[in-house]
């Protein structure tokens, strides 16, 4: 998933869907994390919240997909 991509999630309302350890599961963008490190540059991470359970997810950009609009 590319930033671009994550804007255009954030501003459709559409759900992402995290993998990880080979489960998925679908949630809604509630933030981009940055950081900055003069060794390494910018990275990015997500923060999702589950939309069955209300809890928060922090996740890489690379485990990531937009789905369908909800």
């Amino acid at each position: 998933m590319t930033l671009e991509q994550v804007n255009a999630a954030l501003v459709a309302g559409k759900t992402v869907k995290h993998t990880h350890m080979g489960l998925s599961a679908e949630y809604r963008l509630s933030g981009v994390l940055t950081r900055y490190s003069p060794q390494t540059g910018w990275s990015y991470s997500l923060e999702l919240r589950d939309l069955k359970a209300d809890c928060v997810v922090i996740a890489a950009l690379e485990d990531c997909e937009v789905c369908g609009n909800d």
